[in-house]
């Protein structure tokens, strides 16, 4: 804990962290350009939460639920499916 590192070395913590997130859902949010047109304002939430997903997918603590390597070289976010649904987007 923050507190028996203090008590072991003498030296108080320092929160560094530029972000805190509640859920890995806040991710999504972080920093969203929203000078972005139209199109890739959509194309980039999309993709931001297909990041989240996978995300999510290889952090589950269950093995057998976990995603396993193949699976995550085929998800949306690597094979970058889910931007098809934007053909005008530059992203």
């Amino acid at each position: 804990t923050t507190e028996e590192h203090e008590k072991e070395t003498g030296l108080k913590s320092k929160e560094a962290r530029k972000y805190i997130f509640s859920c890995l859902d806040d991710i999504a949010h972080v920093n969203l350009v929203l000078s972005l047109d139209s199109s890739d304002l959509q194309a980039e939430k999309a993709d931001r939460r297909e990041f989240v997903s996978l995300l999510k997918s290889m952090l589950l603590i269950s093995a057998e639920d976990r995603t396993n390597p193949s699976s995550v070289l085929n998800h949306p976010f690597l094979a970058m499916t889910h931007l098809l649904d934007y053909p005008h987007s530059n992203l």
